[in-house]
């Protein structure tokens, strides 16, 4: 079956518009039942402000305002990292404004007490045959993901896949050497109905976090997730066939990669690819992550004992020194901009 991608640029600086036709393009109301209580899941992957890094507020704004006459309650989610405060994340990025503007609830899946867990049918990484699903997300009707359009040290590309794997508990940090079979477990489990790629201020370089945003301004709409990344990963200047996680959950019946079984709605693919620079994984914490986990007798003593807090401290003190010498440059470039720059401004 073929898959559909809308695919729609930003005009006048009018990205509620944009969103709109973006999501009417793919007949999101064809997934998303009239009065039902829908998970919203943007990217709030750090508690430092870096557009590129995390979910527009006016994207954000802009589904949950179009979807609020159709369904009964929004939950906006996201959870801790192991560095990361998602609380702190909400307010810097103005979601926790979004979240009153809109009527929405804030939960931080890392405080969530109650799980579920939901069964996979031949996992690639959870050999219990399970995986432990907050309840809030798991007693929903549906789930949204409203991830962000860019690259990843582990992943090549982060987007629509890659966006639920905050959703799992707080240990997802020793996934990393396994992390595209994780993906694909996660999203055999929680299968989000619909996703929302926010493509106004992407990210190159060494993403998730720290990356130097680009000016992309676009918005793209699914619901197949796969297909979704497939295009992320063109528009970006990336074969998504080289792209792990996106080839297995292709392979799991978890959507479309191939170009011919998907259909853009909207602009052409060719007149927007671009060429972003990839992540090379050069970072210490990133390579001293990948080694530890790969030592068989450094993996429990780093993870399971003290030693921790010391090299969570020592990852804390790196990415705010990055932040302090390039993010917050970065940060004030995307100030000035007259579209997006106000968004992020208090």
């Amino acid at each position: 079956m073929t898959s559909k991608v809308s695919l729609r640029t930003v005009e006048e600086g009018d990205v509620y518009s944009t969103v709109k036709d973006a999501m009417t393009l793919v007949n999101w109301k064809g997934s998303i039942h009239k009065g039902a209580h829908v998970v919203v899941k943007p990217n709030v992957c750090w508690d430092k402000l870096l557009p590129g890094c995390q979910t527009s507020p006016i994207v954000l704004k802009s589904v949950i305002t179009i979807l609020r006459d159709h369904v009964s309650s929004v939950t906006i989610v996201e959870s801790d990292s192991v560095v990361n405060s998602a609380e702190k994340g909400f307010e810097l990025t103005r979601i926790k404004d979004v979240a009153e503007a809109t009527g929405s609830e804030l939960v931080n899946l890392s405080k969530e007490e109650r799980f579920e867990k939901v069964r996979l049918e031949e996992p690639l990484f959870f050999t219990s045959g399970s995986i432990d699903v907050p309840k809030c997300i798991h007693d929903a009707d549906h789930l949204i993901t409203v991830p962000v359009m860019k690259t990843h040290v582990l992943t090549t590309v982060s987007g629509a896949l890659k966006n639920q794997y905050g959703c799992l508990r707080k240990i997802r940090y020793t996934y990393h050497l396994n992390v595209d079979d994780v993906i694909v477990d996660i999203n055999m489990a929680l299968r989000p109905d619909l996703a929302v790629m926010d493509a106004t201020i992407a990210m190159e370089g060494e993403g998730p976090k720290l990356g130097k945003p680009r000016k992309f301004g676009a918005i793209l709409a699914s619901k197949d997730m796969v297909a979704m990344d497939s295009i992320e990963a063109t528009l970006m200047g990336f074969d998504p066939m080289e792209i792990q996680h996106i080839t297995k959950a292709s392979q799991r019946g978890l959507g479309n990669v191939d170009k011919d079984a998907i259909t853009v709605l909207g602009e052409e693919v060719r007149s927007l690819e671009q060429r972003f620079e990839p992540a090379h994984g050069t970072g210490i914490v990133s390579r001293l992550n990948l080694w530890t986990l790969g030592n068989s007798i450094l993996k429990p003593i780093v993870y399971d004992t003290p030693l921790f807090q010391i090299f969570r401290g020592g990852t804390v003190l790196y990415n705010d020194s990055w932040y302090f010498l390039k993010g917050r440059k970065y940060l004030k470039e995307i100030l000035k901009d007259d579209v997006y720059g106000r968004q992020w401004r208090k």
